[in-house]
């Protein structure tokens, strides 16, 4: 079966407020949501596109993996389960199928 579109993405971020204030200014988004998973160890915010929910991620334990892949790569992209892509190339692909 193909996929009609991918429901939900999540973005590790350093700082889950400036990402947010990022999302709103630079791409018109609203988030509609921001919690704490204590169990998770995360801070979440998300937003709709289309049909797709994107979910900023920051972590709230040094000694996360979240936290581990910020430090090597910036930010990061993941796909449960656990597919990494550089953040630029995957989300200009989002954009891209969003936006045609």
């Amino acid at each position: 079966m193909k996929p009609t579109h991918i429901e939900h993405i999540g973005i590790a971020v350093k700082n889950l407020e400036e990402a947010i204030a990022f999302y709103e200014k630079v791409y018109g988004l609203e988030c509609y949501a921001v919690e704490e998973v204590a169990e998770q160890k995360v801070k979440t915010a998300f937003f709709m596109v289309g049909q797709t929910k994107i979910e900023l991620l920051e972590s709230t334990d040094l000694r996360d993996l979240l936290v581990n892949l910020l430090k090597r790569r910036g930010k990061v992209f993941t796909i449960w389960p656990l597919l990494l892509i550089t953040f630029r190339r995957a989300w200009m692909r989002l954009l891209k199928m969003v936006l045609s």
